[in-house]
């Protein structure tokens, strides 16, 4: 559950007895998303994953960061899937 309040298991959301304030309830949907990678990306990843940290990166619109990079990889050979979860609480 998000937000986390600390380090323990503490969290914000409540259920419906125990709000206080609309900003505390349990949420009512949940989307749940993955990034699928095809084989071509995963190879990509895998290979700069690997690469000691001193890789030189490709140039495609500069400046390109070592995360921009691995998210260009990512964005080019994936696709993302998505579910959105209806919670239905019940009462305590």
């Amino acid at each position: 559950m998000f937000p986390l309040t600390n380090t323990t298991t503490t969290y914000l959301a409540k259920t419906p007895s125990t709000v206080a304030a609309a900003t505390d309830a349990f949420p009512d949907v949940v989307d749940v998303m993955v990034r699928i990678l095809d084989d071509e990306g995963a190879r990509l990843i895998a290979g700069y994953e690997a690469a000691p940290p001193s890789i030189t990166l490709p140039v495609t619109t500069p400046p390109t960061t070592a995360a921009q990079y691995w998210w260009q990889i990512a964005l080019a050979h994936s696709q993302v899937f998505t579910r959105r979860i209806v919670i239905i609480a019940q009462p305590l």
